[in-house]
C-alpha cells in the first residue's frame, strides 16, 4: 500500500483572473466537493497561496459577504471564518482585499469584482 496518496484530490479551474495568477478551483476527492482560491502571492513570482472555502455554499458566502464588506478604516483586520482561518484586509488606494495567509508572511490580492465572479462560477457550477 502506498505511503503518499493525494491531499487535494482532483482540481478544476472554474474561471481564472489576471492571466492565471489568480483563479477559484474545485477540489473533488471523494464523495467531497470544495472550492478555494488560488493564486500567486503578492509581491513574488513563484509562490502559489491557497485560501480554502468550504463547500459551496461556505464558498459563495465567504466571497459575496467579503465583495461587499465596507471596513470602517483602512487599518481594520476582517475574519474570514474559513476552514484556513484567513484574515483580510481593504487596501483602497489599490481598491483589492489583501487575504493574509495564516501566520501572515504571504498576502493574495484579490479585486471585489473577481470575488463578485468566483462566486457567480460556484453557483453556475452546481
Amino acid at each position: 500500500m502506498a505511503q503518499v496518496s493525494s491531499a487535494s484530490g482532483s482540481l478544476k479551474t472554474l474561471k481564472s483572473f489576471r492571466l492565471g495568477t489568480c483563479k477559484i478551483v474545485e477540489a473533488t476527492k471523494g464523495d467531497a466537493v470544495t472550492y478555494q482560491i488560488t493564486g500567486r502571492a503578492a509581491g513574488t513570482n513563484s509562490i502559489e497561496m491557497n485560501v480554502f472555502l468550504g463547500d459551496a455554499d461556505k464558498a459563495v458566502k465567504t466571497l459575496l459577504s467579503l465583495a461587499e464588506y465596507k471596513p470602517s478604516s483602512s487599518r481594520e483586520v476582517v475574519n474570514l471564518n474559513n476552514p484556513g482561518d484567513n484574515t483580510a484586509q481593504y487596501v483602497k488606494s489599490m481598491m483589492v482585499w489583501m487575504i493574509h495567509s495564516t501566520g501572515g508572511q504571504f498576502d493574495l490580492q484579490v479585486f471585489r469584482g473577481e470575488l463578485k465572479k468566483m462566486a457567480e462560477a460556484i453557483t453556475n457550477n452546481k
